[in-house]
C-alpha cells in the first residue's frame, strides 16, 4: 500500500546519473504481512545494489533525538502511496518540518495543495519529481516553503490529521462527493 517499492526503484533509476541521494525509509513495526514486505524491499535494495543509499531505520519515536536530526537533514519527504489508506502522524509531522513532500495523485493527498504530486504506481514518474525537486534552486525551494507556510499557517497539524482520517473514512465508505479538503 504504502509503495515503499516505489521509491526503492526510483533510487535505482536516479543514481545513473546523480550521486550523493540518499533515501532513508523509516517504517514501523511491520503489521500482518509486513515482516515478509519489509523483507522484500531489503532484497530489492540488495539485488538493485542500494545497499548504500538505501537506509531503513526502522520506527523513529517522537521523542528520538535521531528524529529531529533526520527531519533537519531530509530535503524531500516521499509519500508513495499505491492505495488509499489511513497514514499515521507520520504526514502531520513532516508537514511541520517545513520541508519540500512528494506524494502520490491518490484522493487522500489532493487536498495537501503545496506537495507535488507523482502518477501513483509509476516509479518513472516519482524519479522524475524527485530529480525536480534535486534541481529546484533557492528561489524555487523559498517559493515552495512560502506556500508550505501560507497552508500550515490556516491548518494545524491535529487537524489536518483528523480530516486526513475523515476523508479516508469517507473514501472506505464510498460517500460520493465526500468533500476531502483541508
Amino acid at each position: 500500500n504504502k509503495g515503499y517499492h516505489l521509491a526503492i526503484e526510483s533510487m535505482k533509476e536516479l543514481q545513473a546519473g546523480h550521486s550523493g541521494l540518499k533515501l532513508l525509509i523509516v517504517i514501523g513495526e511491520p503489521g500482518e504481512g509486513g515482516a515478509q514486505y519489509l523483507a522484500s524491499l531489503k532484497e530489492m535494495t540488495r539485488r538493485l545494489g542500494l545497499e548504500k543509499v538505501v537506509i531503513f531505520t526502522g520506527f523513529i519515536p517522537f521523542d528520538d533525538p535521531l528524529l529531529d536530526e533526520a527531519l533537519l537533514r531530509t530535503q524531500c519527504f516521499l509519500y508513495p502511496y499505491l492505495k488509499e489508506s489511513a497514514t499515521s502522524g507520520s504526514l502531520a509531522t513532516t508537514l511541520a518540518a517545513r520541508k519540500i513532500y512528494v506524494t502520490s495523485d491518490l484522493e487522500m493527498f489532493r487536498s495537501f495543495t503545496p506537495g507535488i504530486k507523482f502518477r501513483a504506481g509509476e516509479a518513472g514518474d516519482l524519479a522524475a519529481k524527485m530529480l525536480q525537486v534535486r534541481q529546484m534552486d533557492a528561489d524555487a525551494v523559498a517559493a515552495y516553503q512560502g506556500r508550505l507556510q501560507t497552508y500550515l499557517a490556516s491548518n494545524n497539524t491535529e487537524a489536518m490529521r483528523r480530516s486526513h482520517l475523515d476523508c479516508f473514512v469517507g473514501l472506505l465508505e464510498a460517500k460520493s462527493g465526500s468533500d476531502c479538503s483541508l
